[in-house]
């Protein structure tokens, strides 16, 4: 039996972070410098 239940949202998360930001926190996402967050 497979348990890992949460893995599928936390990939999806992670690749689309800003736009999961931008949606649920947009005053955060909007303090955030994406550009140089995504060059690291």
């Amino acid at each position: 039996m497979n348990d890992d239940y949460d893995t599928p949202w936390k990939e999806v998360v992670t690749r689309y972070f800003p736009e999961f930001m931008a949606f649920y926190f947009p005053e955060a996402h909007a303090l955030v410098d994406w550009l140089a967050s995504m060059l690291r």
